[in-house]
């Protein structure tokens, strides 16, 4: 969301009505509720759908997609070792310039892994969840 923005992108983001705040401050312009409204089939149209949990498809994101636009997921593939080089050199940019903000949920411990990730797979967090070592 915050890289988009940053590349002057308006931005939608889908998710519960909860985390409308903390998307809005990530730069995110519109908010969509998806346990109420199916951004699909709103009649909108988007360059880029980038679904960065993993739980869609390309079928149902279809009729929101404007004409030559794309869907990306975060399941299919990843990228090659000098693109992610590539990439973190960008976000290491972005970071020192103050471009992009980090949304931290909660902090654990290493010993305290099963927990963090019990709180993730829980669907309560907002932001990300760091695990702390040493």
């Amino acid at each position: 969301m915050q890289i988009a923005r940053h590349l002057g992108a308006e931005v939608a983001g889908v998710c519960r009505v909860r985390n409308f705040e903390l998307v809005r401050t990530l730069g995110v312009s519109e908010t969509i509720d998806y346990s109420s409204d199916d951004f699909a089939a709103r009649g909108a149209r988007y360059d880029l759908i980038f679904d960065v949990v993993g739980r869609s498809s390309a079928a149902p994101a279809a009729p929101a997609l404007a004409l030559g636009g794309r869907f990306l997921t975060i399941t299919k593939g990843g990228p090659s070792e000098a693109a992610m080089k590539r990439d973190l050199a960008t976000l290491a940019e972005l970071a020192e310039e103050g471009a992009l903000r980090t949304a931290i949920d909660r902090i654990f411990p290493l010993e305290q892994i099963v927990e963090a990730h019990r709180h993730v797979e829980s669907g309560q967090k907002h932001g990300n969840v760091v695990i702390e070592v040493g």
